[in-house]
């Protein structure tokens, strides 16, 4: 739990932390953004959903 920062003025930044060279080193797959925050049900519907496609 915690407050999302509806703060869009930074960049968006994914497998790499802004401040340091530390990055991921993989593949990240299925990436989705969204214009908006989602509900816990939302993102429990989009896991299970995910889960039942394997």
């Amino acid at each position: 739990s915690g407050s999302a920062d509806d703060d869009s003025a930074g960049n968006l930044l994914m497998g790499n932390l802004a401040a340091t060279t530390q990055t991921f080193d993989g593949k990240i797959d299925e990436v989705r953004v969204y214009n908006r925050l989602l509900s816990a049900e939302e993102v429990r519907a989009l896991y299970q959903a995910g889960a039942s496609s394997r």
